[in-house]
């Protein structure tokens, strides 16, 4: 299964994920997105972040940023071909950047108060989740950065790619 184990897989899911700093050169961060249905992936995307984040925290939050309006595109597309979902469930790693959305103070991240505000709004109003997925149980880590390879093999066989 794409999604962490649990009691039940959601029909649309969305995976975030980001190192912070990855590009040696410009120091900009990955984000990688993963999106699923019924389990299945049917998109995804892996791009140099438009910023230099300042912290791995605030790297996550541009991810989960971009997963928003990603996953709200996409759920307006499944909609229009008859797919109603009241809630769009996404998945991040990053502890402090879903307290942030749920509300935690933004002390040192008030220069992200704009993206951040704009994913949490959506969080309150119902129209997505975020949760938690642990580190090696998330499957977008495969687009955002070189792997060994037995962890490489872990994150394909969530994303249900064959070998």
């Amino acid at each position: 299964p794409t999604v962490p184990a649990s009691s039940s897989t959601p029909l649309f899911a969305s995976f975030s994920d980001s190192p912070w700093g990855g590009d040696a050169f410009t120091r900009r961060s990955q984000s990688g997105l993963l999106f699923t249905f019924n389990g299945t992936p049917f998109d995804w995307a892996s791009a140099k972040q438009p910023v230099v984040a300042l912290s791995s925290n605030e790297s996550e939050l541009i991810a989960l940023s971009s997963a928003v309006c990603s996953s709200l595109f996409l759920k307006d597309v499944l909609a229009s071909l008859g797919i109603s979902l009241p809630v769009v469930s996404l998945f991040c790693d990053n502890l402090p950047a879903i307290q942030y959305v749920r509300g935690t103070d933004l002390g040192r991240v008030k220069h992200m108060a704009m993206r951040l505000l704009s994913v949490r709004e959506h969080w309150r109003a119902g129209t997505i989740s975020v949760e938690h997925v642990p580190t090696d149980q998330q499957p977008a880590d495969a687009l955002t950065k070189a792997l060994p390879p037995s962890k490489f093999v872990r994150c394909r066989a969530k994303i249900s790619i064959v070998p």
